[in-house]
C-alpha cells in the first residue's frame, strides 16, 4: 500500500483531558447550534475513531501535550 501525505485536524491533550471529553467537544463542535445532545453511541464510537486514528490500541492513556489526530484526514 503506497504512503500518502494527509493532513488531519490535530488537537493538544491537556491536564484533566480525557477521551470521552474530547470526543464529547469533538462531536458537539459538528453541532454548533446545539440543536441535539450526543448520545453516549456517539460518543462512544468517537472515542473509538480516535482511538483508532492514534493508533492507542486499548489504551485511553492521554498525557498533557501529546498530539491527537482528528478525521476526516485529506490529501495533500
Amino acid at each position: 500500500m503506497p504512503i500518502t501525505n494527509k493532513t488531519c485536524t490535530t488537537y493538544t491533550v491537556k491536564p484533566g483531558d480525557n477521551l470521552w471529553k474530547i470526543a464529547k467537544e469533538r462531536v458537539t463542535g459538528d453541532n454548533p447550534e446545539g440543536l441535539t445532545t450526543p448520545t453516549p453511541e456517539t460518543i462512544a464510537n468517537a472515542v473509538e475513531e480516535l482511538k483508532q486514528l492514534n493508533q492507542m490500541g486499548n489504551s485511553s492513556l492521554l498525557k498533557p501535550g501529546q498530539l491527537l489526530l482528528f478525521a476526516p484526514c485529506v490529501e495533500e
